[in-house]
């Protein structure tokens, strides 16, 4: 039997695909909710100062109080360092949930749209905090008002403006 000779295509290297948008950028939410959170704090303790709701340890010791009960919300209460260990405790992993949850809804909108609905975010957190939870923590009912409220709009545009911002796509080099 002849032997016949085939023509082999040589192999041909395909470039790499691009990047395509593969859904929800889970660390650009959590640095959104860590960022936006500690805005939270510093916001609303400046608010409640401005509009006159409290001292400037009453968002602390309102966070704290979750998890250590009422008797930490009195300005005689000894503010020690467990106070500031237990809101923490409370607050952070709430932002980081409450950042992921903002960025689910927001993922695949424009920055503008993303920012009102963050905003409208903001504000529902507002009514759930301080109207819904109210009743596991009724102290919280006093603490309704501007300045809570400025805090939470302020968290909501913060996540969904820095969410938006780290997912930016980066130019191929």
């Amino acid at each position: 039997m002849p032997h016949v000779k085939t023509i082999q295509r040589p192999h041909v290297r395909l470039p790499p695909p691009r990047s395509v948008d593969t859904g929800l950028d889970w660390g650009a939410a959590g640095w959104a909710g860590l960022a936006a959170g500690a805005a939270f704090v510093l916001i609303q303790t400046f608010a409640s100062l401005v509009f006159g709701e409290g001292g400037s340890t009453a968002a602390v010791r309102r966070l704290a109080s979750v998890a250590l009960g009422e008797g930490v919300m009195s300005p005689d209460a000894p503010f020690p360092a467990l106070v500031y260990f237990a809101a923490a405790i409370v607050h952070i992993p709430l932002s980081l949930i409450y950042a992921r949850i903002l960025a689910a809804l927001i993922h695949r909108m424009a920055t503008a749209r993303a920012l009102a609905l963050g905003a409208l975010f903001g504000a529902g957190l507002y009514f759930v905090n301080y109207y819904a939870v109210s009743g596991l923590f009724p102290w919280f009912v006093s603490a309704r008002g501007p300045a809570a409220l400025v805090s939470h709009l302020a968290f909501g545009l913060l996540a969904a403006g820095i969410y938006k911002r780290l997912t930016r796509p980066q130019p191929d080099f």
